[in-house]
């Protein structure tokens, strides 16, 4: 009876059960295991997920609850809003894991360059075309046009009269400023072109330039001038080296003519009749006599004082990137391009040759000239005030450094830079101007180049 008695009891508890309370839940806490949380980063940007993992001793963990700033989440976890963020995982019979900070940053803004739009003409007639013309920074663009927010062709046709704001749009650029277009029905006053002049077309970098726009032969004021697309002022205080295409515009009339003004160096330079070209390079070369298949440096002679005097012939090479020469007329067509003689007495020259710098008091400036689109121009001795030429060492790769300054009226060449070297200028068959000689020889000299 006792035996049945306690299978009874246990039944009765078996049915309706017993729990621990609280006090012994916590008793055992410090034996629990904890979760250990990694996250796939902790530095990102608005709009940005992170991947969290929740571990045990090495062991994936499912079933843990993460909270974010003690609200529930999930993995992977969005952040869209900028801020400091703590994510904490845990789960029941577990030690919480340690926090994990999440810093999230605004987004980064990239600058975009803004276009620029213009258009042939503001004000036509219904049925007209206006072609529009998209730069950025000076630089033609490929765009997309759009006329009161419709994306259009360019050129346009305007079928429908009233205004209309255009503007342009591309990918990764800001919004170009708005162009209105005014269509009329029948015949209207066609609007006066702006007539611009300027007076200098080349200059020094810093120097200043002023602008002068007339109407029909009358000065019209208040006009935007713009200078490769970007709105200068007038006068224009020069502070960039380039070519800059200018162009005057004003409400009420057609835009005007364009022009060229050729911002150059301020020290590096050739100047013709007034007109400024880049000397962009420097080349020195040297006469050179080809005998029995070999190329040797030209040693001309001639009696000085019934004294034979033995010298070589360096000429220093500046020129514009432009520079084009026509074959043909025998003229340049475009750029700028100056040469300049410097002699070079070789007492001994069985021994070797002295280079340009390496004993200036056997040095002499022999003229020079200066050929561009305008024509030709020639120094001599007395219009070249300096030019010191410097080799860095023998071999046609070792160039050098110059110093040059020669003028004369309107006409103009300086340089301070380095130079690239040695060049070779083929005299074995003499052409018309070259240096006339008493007599030349040939000489087993140091061969600089073939």
């Amino acid at each position: 009876m006792k035996k049945l008695f306690m299978l009874l009891f246990v039944a009765c508890l078996a049915t309706f059960g017993i729990s621990c309370s609280p006090k012994e839940l916590e008793s055992g806490k410090d034996k629990w295991e904890k979760i250990e949380l990694s996250a796939s980063a902790k530095e990102i940007e608005e709009g940005e997920t992170v991947t969290f993992e929740t571990t045990v001793k090495g062991e994936k963990l499912e079933g843990a609850i993460l909270y974010r700033n003690n609200t529930p989440a999930s993995s992977p976890m969005s952040f869209n809003t900028e801020g400091v963020y703590v994510i904490v995982a845990k789960k029941n019979r577990l030690k919480d894991s340690d926090p994990i900070t999440i810093k999230v940053k605004g987004k980064s803004v990239i600058p975009q360059e803004k276009l620029e739009l213009s258009a042939d003409k503001n004000s036509i007639l219904v049925g007209e075309t206006v072609t529009f013309k998209v730069q950025s920074q000076g630089k033609d663009v490929v765009a997309d046009i759009y006329v009161d927010g419709a994306k259009v062709t360019n050129p346009y046709k305007f079928e429908k009269k009233g205004s209309f704001n255009v503007v342009a749009k591309k990918a990764n650029y800001t919004d170009s400023n708005v162009v209105s277009v005014v269509v009329n029905e029948g015949n209207v006053e066609p609007e006066p072109e702006l007539e611009l002049t300027v007076d200098k077309n080349s200059l020094t970098v810093g120097g200043v330039v002023t602008f002068t726009v007339k109407s029909k032969g009358v000065v019209v004021t208040g006009t935007t001038i713009t200078a490769n697309g970007a709105t200068i002022g007038n006068p224009w205080t020069t502070n960039t080296v380039g070519k800059f295409e200018i162009q005057a515009n004003k409400t009420g009339y057609k835009a005007s003519n364009k022009l060229e003004v050729n911002v150059v160096s301020a020290t590096n330079y050739i100047k013709h009749n007034g007109v400024y070209y880049n000397a962009d390079k420097a080349h020195l070369s040297v006469h050179t006599l080809i005998e029995n298949g070999t190329e040797y440096i030209r040693l001309y002679t001639e009696k000085v004082n019934g004294v034979d005097v033995d010298y070589c012939v360096f000429v220093m090479d500046l020129r514009s990137n432009d520079f084009t020469f026509d074959a043909t007329s025998g003229k340049a067509s475009k750029g700028a391009v100056s040469q300049l003689t410097l002699v070079v007495v070789q007492p001994d020259a069985d021994k070797g040759v002295i280079l340009p710098g390496q004993n200036t008091q056997l040095e002499m400036i022999n003229g020079g000239s200066v050929l561009s689109n305008l024509g030709e121009f020639k120094f001599v001795k007395a219009d070249i005030k300096k030019l010191s030429v410097v080799m860095k060492g023998p071999t046609e790769n070792d160039g050098g450094n110059t110093d040059i300054n020669a003028s004369k009226d309107t006409t103009e060449v300086k340089y301070t830079g380095a130079f690239t070297s040695l060049g070779s200028i083929d005299t074995t068959k003499p052409k018309k101007g070259l240096a006339t000689v008493n007599k030349t020889k040939v000489r087993s000299v140091k061969l600089f180049k073939k």
